[in-house]
């Protein structure tokens, strides 16, 4: 498994990645198409770092 980002092998079982899955849908130029891909998670810190509006950060407390 890699990232789509950086192209670097994430090794699951040491490495956290984030997943997403988006089905286009209606008034999208991509109707009709899936649309899935893995971050790691330095990519996800640099990508997340140039939006304008930060993703909501929560702390968990008990990790499953």
């Amino acid at each position: 498994m890699v990232c789509n980002c950086c192209g670097k092998e994430i090794e699951e079982r040491k490495q956290d990645y984030i997943y997403i899955e988006k089905e286009w849908n209606y008034f999208s130029t991509k109707d009709g198409v899936k649309s899935k891909l893995r971050v790691c998670e330095s990519c996800f810190d640099a990508w997340t770092k140039q939006f304008v509006i930060p993703p909501l950060m929560e702390e968990v407390t008990e990790i499953v």
